[in-house]
């Protein structure tokens, strides 16, 4: 049996002035690796702090306190770590910063422009040849001039790469309290206040 065609129309074709959209971009985390810098330019006016554990080589979310987490279960102690929106240079990729715990205590000028970093330049380098080596955080104008695009969602953002659904963040961790000025730790503060320390 012979096909026919579309019947017949006058219509005039519709018009498309632009091409459709590409699909999104998938935006990766980004930390640096070596002690070679990594340069960035903040997108995020600032950083957001998650609870993660270190597991099978990768982060993955805490549930937090007060909520069953399968990680804690097994005897993995939490960590802090702040995640930033960012441009990467020089291949201007959206991408999201993961600073820890550490790097944002010691880096005081990241405190001091935490919440206003959208269009600065941070640059990232280990102090040491080891991977997990002590992270510097170094703010100030950006390496390139780039065009920045506006912020994207950072938790949705987080949850698609962790496969994960985004009301697993319905309760925010708090970012952490800034390293004392005066280089006092956490065994120096307890010993002030009669405590002791087990670290």
């Amino acid at each position: 049996m012979q096909m026919k065609g579309p019947p017949s129309s006058n219509a005039l074709p519709r018009e498309c002035p632009l091409p459709p959209p590409l699909m999104s971009e998938y935006v990766r985390l980004i930390y640096p690796h070596s002690k070679t810098a990594l340069h960035v330019v903040a997108v995020g006016e600032r950083v957001h702090g998650f609870l993660t554990h270190w597991w099978d080589g990768r982060a993955v979310p805490c549930k937090g306190p007060g909520e069953e987490c399968w990680y804690c279960q097994q005897r993995q102690q939490p960590r802090w770590n702040g995640y930033l929106n960012v441009i990467a240079l020089p291949s201007l990729r959206r991408r999201i910063l993961c600073i820890t715990e550490g790097a944002y205590r010691h880096s005081k000028t990241l405190r001091d422009h935490d919440g206003t970093l959208r269009g600065k330049g941070l640059k990232l380098e280990r102090m040491g040849t080891a991977k997990n080596a002590p992270v510097r955080v170094q703010v100030g104008t950006p390496a390139s001039q780039v065009t920045l695009p506006s912020d994207w969602d950072l938790t949705a953002t987080l949850c698609r790469i962790w496969g994960i659904l985004p009301t697993f963040f319905n309760n925010r961790i708090p970012d952490p309290e800034p390293a004392p000025a005066n280089g006092e730790g956490k065994r120096q503060r307890k010993a002030r206040k009669g405590g002791t320390s087990d670290d």
